[in-house]
């Protein structure tokens, strides 16, 4: 009886370092995607910086005006 009491509580020490460590490399992982995300942020301000960064300022093109549209 004895014996099953100290093998239960070894694994509940183990599940217990496990979450210890887990939870410490998820709040890492976490915290790494929030400054990347604030990085992207604000290169997406400066304009010389926004065509690396970001695919779909490439895509833009030129606005249309009505002039252009009445012409087709």
């Amino acid at each position: 009886m004895k014996d099953d009491q100290e093998q239960i509580q070894h694994y509940v020490n183990l599940f217990d370092d496990l979450f210890l460590a887990s939870s410490k490399v998820i709040k890492y992982i976490l915290w790494t995607l929030i400054c990347l995300m604030v990085c992207f942020q604000i290169t997406l301000h400066f304009p010389s910086l926004r065509t690396y960064v970001s695919s779909v300022y490439k895509l833009d093109g030129v606005p249309m005006t009505e002039r252009d549209v009445n012409d087709w």
